[in-house]
């Protein structure tokens, strides 16, 4: 296949750029709009099963009191529009702050864009994440938050390890991927089962951690992707 030229819009921070590619397998309206998390209110908009969720804007002058309160759910997560790895994520109950909260909220929004979610207490069982490969799903891990935290990631204690999903969980992932994604070299489906079902708490499309090393197979899995790709020419 002969190699061609693509201009994407990359974001970096709150800025963006121009680079120029050679070649990706990814569109470039995936690459201007994934860095920010608002690509998960096109999700709700589409009526898929996000947490509930409302965007707040840097100018906005409002208390953490009040915009927390904003959501009919009981607790609330504040996440950076623009962030990786829990940085900057905290956890308040809905219409109730401290000056302590307040001064860390309004530090976000200095910088970025925020989210108010839905504050899902299943986490303390677990994020799952659902690998696909060329839209077929390849593995699945799940992340545990230790006790008394609800933040998953490794670095704040959490845990990982290998699931195989049942034939129930696999079809309700898939539905739910066909209807938030394009034809893609590989993804990484994230969600926590409620008792109302899955809610998807992200759509990873530009360099997700794939787990290959839990799963046998799943790097030669990739490679096998990437080569069908090649190979459509």
């Amino acid at each position: 296949m002969t190699p061609f030229k693509r201009t994407l819009l990359v974001h970096e921070g709150n800025s963006s750029a121009l680079l120029e590619c050679r070649r990706v397998y990814h569109t470039a309206s995936i690459f201007a709009t994934q860095p920010h998390k608002r690509y998960l209110l096109d999700l709700q908009s589409m009526e898929l099963p996000v947490p509930e969720t409302t965007l707040v804007s840097r100018s906005d002058a409002r208390p953490l009191q009040e915009t927390s309160g904003s959501l009919s759910c009981d607790q609330v997560v504040i996440k950076p529009c623009y962030g990786a790895s829990s940085q900057g994520v905290m956890k308040v109950v809905r219409g109730e702050t401290s000056e302590e909260s307040e001064a860390q909220y309004r530090r976000l929004l200095r910088s970025s864009e925020v989210l108010v979610q839905e504050f899902l207490p299943e986490i303390a069982q677990g994020e799952t994440s659902a690998v696909f490969f060329n839209n077929h799903f390849s593995h699945a891990v799940v992340k545990v938050p230790k006790t008394g935290e609800f933040r998953t990631n490794y670095d704040l204690g959490g845990t990982e390890h290998a699931v195989t999903l049942s034939t129930e969980q696999k079809a309700r992932v898939e539905r739910v991927y066909a209807q938030c994604t394009q034809d893609v070299l590989y993804a990484r489906l994230d969600f926590v089962e409620t008792a109302k079902g899955i809610r998807l708490m992200e759509l990873e499309l530009i360099e997700p951690y794939l787990f290959f090393d839990y799963q046998e197979g799943a790097a030669d899995g990739f490679v096998k992707a990437f080569e069908q790709r090649i190979e459509r020419k």
